[in-house]
């Protein structure tokens, strides 16, 4: 229910939701993503994370420090 009254577009809401899967976000912490528009500022920004760190397990290590 967070996600959808608070996001706009099935894009965003996508987003949100594959984040809090993959990173296994709690409740709070998907509030402060949403409040903080996580979707918007994340997709301004370049990254080769995925190239670098193809491996799931390395990088859902690598993103929670």
């Amino acid at each position: 229910m967070e996600i959808l009254s608070k996001t706009k577009t099935l894009e965003e809401r996508v987003f949100y939701i594959h984040q809090a899967a993959t990173l296994h976000w709690d409740k709070y912490t998907l509030r402060d993503n949403l409040k903080a528009d996580l979707f918007h500022h994340q997709s301004q920004m370049p990254s080769n994370f995925a190239k670098t760190m193809p491996s799931t397990r390395h990088a859902l290590k690598a993103s929670a420090c």
